[in-house]
């Protein structure tokens, strides 16, 4: 079944989506994904970000691995890639519209790969996964908990931690949205 990739949504977003708190949300998620993915991969030269929206995580890459000779974003929101280019201060920066079911580089061309809250709008997740082998680290809003996640992470090498919407929501000084039945999830490939 294809999923809603939400572009048109996405796009009409695009000019404040880092703003308010789920803005601030966004990053402290990016941030995270930023010391989790260096983590794995300590001294990375080409990373991509696969439905990079406005280039956040990219920048908090860029200002952490200095040693990046390319750090590259694909989002399939026209506008969201736009609003990338225009923040961007790095010269290493590249922004593109695509999927991450066809990506317009060779697989192998990174050592870090990572994603965040993009997961849910791929039409075909395991395709967009197995076109990514360099993957490490990715995080992704989920409905359900964690015993909904798709059996396959695990089977292919995936450690999965399901984080609660309902514990996140005090931090933000308001509810959240369907905090009762969703969260975060986070997955890190243990073997490449």
């Amino acid at each position: 079944m294809a999923r809603d990739r939400d572009v048109a949504a996405f796009g009409r977003r695009a000019p404040r989506y880092d703003e308010g708190w789920r803005g601030q949300l966004h990053h402290q998620i990016a941030d995270r994904t930023a010391g989790l993915a260096l983590s794995c991969v300590p001294a990375p030269r080409r990373i991509l970000d696969v439905g990079c929206g406005t280039g956040y995580l990219l920048s908090r890459l860029a200002a952490q691995a200095p040693q990046a000779e390319v750090l590259a974003g694909i989002d399939a929101a026209p506008a969201m890639i736009g609003a990338a280019k225009d923040a961007a201060t790095d010269d290493r920066l590249e922004f593109v519209v695509g999927t991450a079911e066809q990506l317009p580089w060779p697989a192998a061309a990174f050592d870090l790969v990572v994603s965040t809250t993009s997961f849910d709008h791929w039409v075909d997740q395991e395709t967009g996964l197995a076109q990514i082998p360099a993957m490490r680290q990715y995080t992704t809003l989920w409905k359900g908990g964690l015993a909904d996640a798709p059996g396959w992470l695990t089977s292919h090498g995936w450690q999965t931690e399901f984080h609660p919407l309902a514990a996140l929501g005090s931090s933000y000084g308001r509810p959240i949205p369907d905090a009762a039945s969703g969260g975060f999830l986070t997955a890190t490939r243990i073997h490449p």
